[in-house]
């Protein structure tokens, strides 16, 4: 590897540090004025962004790689402070969901305030070049899942519906083989509930 690779690979790595640390004092500003911790604060943004299937406490346990005791502990004092509400499952009446309230959804709105500046900032660079650098993440993100570093990246890229070079058509060259369809760059989801490994 020459001397210019190393140096972009460590800019690279350097950049997408600065942009976690932004976040992260954000969100930490946020949980200080709201009494809560920053793993609280990020259950709040996680539950706001995802459907009820997956704001249980194992899924929380599992996507942030905590022990259910943790998550449990976590959920209880948010319920406290009226930031959540457990919701009983229809067909399962032991089992159960959590959901914002009013005021958790106040608190989420301070935090994607962010999300809202760094979206606009985005919006002004050429699609190819947003393209480009949201294939890279994808592929970063799997690798790493490659890896062993992560578990559960739910990323088109590494679903077990998901298929590449499905497609000689250069606009549609994946597949979701769970929806059927042939899908672009664009379409490809990060987060997806109906994510299988």
């Amino acid at each position: 590897m020459n001397k210019d690779s190393v140096h972009i690979d460590e800019s690279i790595v350097l950049i997408l540090e600065k942009l976690n640390q932004i976040q992260r004092s954000l969100m930490w500003e946020i949980a200080i004025k709201e009494k809560v911790s920053p793993v609280q604060m990020q259950f709040l943004v996680y539950i706001e962004k995802n459907p009820d299937s997956l704001c249980k406490v194992s899924v929380l346990s599992r996507e942030f790689e905590l022990t259910k005791a943790t998550v449990s502990d976590a959920i209880t004092t948010l319920v406290s402070k009226k930031l959540v509400v457990r919701v009983k499952e229809k067909e399962d009446k032991r089992s159960f969901h959590i959901v914002l309230t009013g005021m958790g959804k106040k608190v989420v709105k301070k935090v994607s305030r962010w999300s809202d500046v760094l979206k606009s900032q985005i919006e002004n660079f050429p699609a190819h070049q947003k393209e480009t650098v949201f294939l890279f993440l994808m592929e970063l993100v799997k690798s790493l899942f490659d890896e062993g570093a992560i578990n559960t990246p739910r990323i088109c890229l590494t679903c077990g519906n998901f298929q590449k070079n499905a497609d000689t058509d250069i606009s549609t060259p994946y597949r979701c083989n769970l929806t059927g369809k042939n899908i672009s760059i664009n379409d490809l989801n990060v987060g997806c509930s109906n994510f299988v490994k």
